[in-house]
């Protein structure tokens, strides 16, 4: 059982994870600035503001849910922690040496999006097919019959050899293809600032991953 949990979007996947994990919670809250998003329709505890802003100050406050389900577009823990940096008046800019290095140590086969502006990649073993509802790959893919290494092990793999500093969360499956972070590590990990970092959310087979530098201080 859970004592707090927290949904990162109101949408037909937050409500999901509500539903899925409501009888596995003491108590369940979903964030969404859209104050017409589905939740809004249902009965369920819903706060109207922005999901990562909201989750970073939780944190600034010592409160820590147990689980955050991510269920917004984007990398939603980047997001959470280029809010925390900007409080702290950090001056955070994109990392595209770093970003071009991974492309160029990973397949071709696994990319879905290498989005440059962003500096972001988003990536999947599923790149031409729709995962099953509950899939539990255990290394082999249902659908190819394949063995796969899991996806945050592959990665890891790629980024040690560049020596960067990294937070990678790994995405673990709750309930029903739910997958959700542990908030505590997200809690502990966030006071550990570096001069050039990628944070990514990866399962066995899918994930997003972000490259930021940090100059330092903003004293304008």
């Amino acid at each position: 059982m859970y004592n707090f949990v927290v949904i990162a979007g109101g949408g037909r996947f937050g409500v999901k994870a509500y539903n899925e994990l409501s009888s596995l919670s003491k108590k369940i809250i979903i964030i969404d600035k859209d104050p017409n998003c589905i939740a809004s329709k249902m009965k369920l505890e819903l706060i109207i503001e922005d999901a990562p802003k909201y989750i970073s100050e939780l944190l600034e406050k010592n409160i820590i849910p147990d689980l955050i389900v991510p269920a917004i577009p984007g990398n939603l823990i980047a997001k959470i922690f280029l809010y925390h940096f900007s409080k702290q008046g950090l001056i955070v800019e994109n990392d595209i040496e770093n970003f071009n290095i991974l492309l160029s140590k990973i397949s071709e086969d696994i990319i879905i999006k290498a989005d440059e502006k962003n500096t972001t990649v988003i990536l999947s073993y599923a790149k031409d097919f729709l995962c099953p509802d509950n899939c539990i790959p255990k290394n082999i893919c249902p659908i190819t019959k394949k063995k796969i290494i899991p996806l945050y092990v592959y990665v890891n793999e790629a980024l040690d050899e560049n020596n960067l500093a990294k937070k990678i969360f790994i995405s673990k499956i709750i309930s029903n293809s739910i997958g959700a972070i542990n908030g505590r590590e997200i809690y502990e990990e966030i006071k550990e600032l570096k001069n050039s970092l990628c944070i990514g959310t990866l399962c066995e087979c899918h994930g997003i991953i972000s490259f930021f530098k940090i100059r330092g201080k903003n004293n304008l």
